[in-house]
């Protein structure tokens, strides 16, 4: 039998240890749910480095990721405005609203781990998630009555959340 090179055997185990806390966690999403009836979902860059569960102190399998290089994302890919469009209805059904944490990332102590890609250029990343927040607003409108999407950038080397208002303020936590 051949055996696994050290990198896949680590990756197994992290896998296995996300999959035993999901099973863990049952009860305590189940909690969460009942007592915030809002569906989180984020769309994120494919790199992993965004964390929001952690971050959040959510428990693992709340937050709905969509994830694509980059961050970057376009209403007018028609599988993704599907994906989309199912989530949404999905939750309506159920007379729940939508909160969209549309993300970027960067990093304060090295410009290189950053997000690729945006060739680590914080500037381009926002200019990336307000063009995706803009999209989602014409098409689910800019009141929020029902899907409410937040510009939330996440700097990696602290894990830190930086929500953006509308009105141009920004948290940074």
């Amino acid at each position: 039998m051949v055996e696994l090179p050290k990198v896949l055997r680590d990756l197994k185990g992290l896998n296995k240890q996300y999959s035993d806390q999901i099973l863990a966690d049952q009860l305590e999403r189940r909690s969460w749910r009942a007592e915030h009836p809002t569906k989180i979902c984020a769309f994120k860059c494919m790199d992993g480095r965004i964390h929001l569960p952690h971050a959040t102190e959510t428990p693992l399998g709340i937050i709905k990721s969509f994830r694509n290089l980059g961050g970057a994302f376009d209403m007018g890919w028609s599988y993704l405005s599907s994906v989309v469009d199912e989530c949404i209805d999905h939750e309506v059904r159920r007379g729940r609203k939508v909160l969209f944490l549309i993300t970027y990332h960067f990093s304060r102590g090295d410009k290189h781990l950053g997000c690729a890609g945006h060739d680590y250029d914080k500037k381009k990343a926002i200019q990336s998630v307000i063009a995706f927040k803009e999209q989602i607003e014409r098409i689910y409108g800019a009141d929020h009555r029902i899907v409410c999407p937040v510009i939330c950038g996440f700097e990696t080397d602290f894990d830190a959340l930086i929500l953006h208002g509308d009105n141009g303020g920004i948290a940074d936590l």
